[in-house]
């Protein structure tokens, strides 16, 4: 097993163990696919820059090699949690190699 395969076996195991749940990623234009992600239905997203300002939301983090098309290039995707559907508001990209969703319920 190369090291790079024994990275993803371990970052796959990990968003199990943290409660990983099967998302729906529906894009504007493709076929749907099925992913392991971490959905959190009330996350709170502090604007450090800005005191006193902070917002709440769904959120789900993903890794980006698992979706058909980069998020930021597709304004109309569909994201299906616990079957209730939401519209992508927000693409906000790690890094290192992951995107955490910010959503609005469709």
């Amino acid at each position: 097993m190369t090291f790079a395969a024994a990275l993803a076996a371990a970052d796959s195991a990990a968003r199990q163990h943290l409660g990983g749940a099967v998302i729906r990623y529906a894009p504007s234009i493709g076929a749907p696919v099925d992913v392991t992600g971490l959905f959190e239905a009330v996350y709170v997203r502090v604007d450090a820059g800005t005191p006193g300002v902070s917002t709440s939301g769904p959120v789900v983090w993903l890794k980006l090699a698992d979706l058909p098309i980069d998020p930021d290039l597709d304004a109309g995707a569909i994201v299906t949690v616990n079957g209730t559907p939401y519209t992508v508001r927000e693409a906000k990209k790690d890094g290192m190699g992951s995107v955490l969703l910010f959503l609005n319920e469709a």
